[in-house]
């Protein structure tokens, strides 16, 4: 961090470091003024890769940390919670660390460390994002299996269903090699200044920006296209895109061959998928589903939780009479499920829905 000294006047000594902030997992970069040891101003650094904007969370520095209701030490409560009064006095930071240790270690060796739930706050509004990993070492090597987070609702699913579909998160949109942004239930203007500024410098090279949103939102009054979808209606407009996309071949077909349930058969007479244990030589108890192995004109067992053994082979269209392990035709023709309408992805380790 570069500390750069502007000017001493009335034995004030005036400096400016450059950092980012740390209120929310945006962590915008921003200049800091500091007067004789005191933050005094913050301002955007636009020689930051993230510094084009900041919002008045991260322009209220100075007042937070300042602010003469902020703790700077820990308390102890001295009177029981049923008291108006908390009687909270000042600890040291030794003494708070050693006796929260001494209870959570009397907990484990009493109940085990499962008895004990770790909640940890959200990262898109308060500063914890720097100390996520080491909360969650924290949390593994006392053994409990309880992590309590707190997110807001575009947040969860953006992380997790990455992970699920893709095996890690995703790191933000490459905005300026885009053609076309969609944002769906995201206001970065109001939520993520870094990729606001990214989205509008986009916009002004000839990008295109689709919002999906009840409410128009100050992302949606900038927007190209904004679908106003009414509450709870999402799911139909993505299974509605699903089949625009599958109908006119535009995805991927060797992702959804290898990662997808896509080339799971489905049994048209149940509407479920058709299970291993239902092929000829297989044992009824087999794992998996099945698939149709288009070079060799059969179909096959899949285990799912196991990597897909050449998946270009494997059918997504079209209808397949198959004989059933008991000798009996399934009473329809199986097809590949995917691209017949039930677009729903799961991940490749989760439980099938039941149709």
């Amino acid at each position: 961090m570069k500390v750069v000294v502007k000017d001493v006047v009335k034995d004030v000594v005036k400096e400016e470091k450059r950092g980012f902030c740390t209120l929310c997992k945006s962590r915008c970069g921003a200049v800091y003024t500091i007067e004789d040891g005191r933050l005094t101003g913050v301002r955007p650094d636009p020689g930051h890769p993230t510094g084009a904007a900041m919002c008045p969370k991260g322009r209220s520095a100075p007042e937070i940390a300042h602010s003469t209701r902020r703790l700077t030490t820990p308390l102890r409560r001295t009177n029981p919670k049923t008291d108006p009064d908390p009687g909270w006095v000042p600890v040291s930071w030794d003494e708070a660390m050693d006796e929260i240790a001494e209870r959570l270690g009397a907990i484990a060796a009493a109940d085990g460390p499962e008895a004990v739930a770790f909640a940890v706050a959200t990262p898109s509004g308060t500063m914890v994002s720097d100390a996520t990993e080491w909360i969650e070492r924290l949390v593994r090597l006392f053994g409990s299996p309880n992590t309590v987070y707190s997110a807001e609702i575009c947040n969860w699913h953006k992380d997790s269903a990455h992970a699920f579909t893709f095996g890690t998160p995703l790191p933000p949109p490459d905005y300026a090699a885009a053609g076309l942004a969609l944002l769906w239930g995201f206001n970065p203007a109001k939520t993520w200044l870094a990729q606001s500024t990214a989205i509008a410098a986009a916009q002004s090279r000839g990008m295109k920006l689709a919002v999906v949103d009840p409410r128009r939102s100050t992302s949606a009054l900038r927007a190209d296209h904004w679908l106003r979808v009414r509450p709870g209606t999402d799911a139909a407009l993505a299974l509605g895109l699903a089949h625009l996309l599958i109908e006119g071949d535009g995805y991927d077909g060797a992702f959804v061959r290898a990662w997808t349930n896509g080339p799971l058969l489905v049994r048209a007479d149940t509407g479920r998928f058709l299970r291993a244990g239902e092929l000829p030589g297989q044992d009824p108890a087999a794992p998996g589903f099945a698939v149709f192995d288009e070079e060799g004109g059969r179909a096959e067992a899949y285990d799912t939780t196991r990597a897909a053994r050449r998946p270009e082979r494997f059918a997504l269209r079209g209808a397949r009479k198959i004989t059933l392990r008991d000798g009996r035709p399934p009473g329809s023709r199986p097809r590949p499920g995917y691209p017949s309408g039930r677009c729903v992805r799961w991940p490749r380790r989760s439980p099938p829905p039941r149709r």
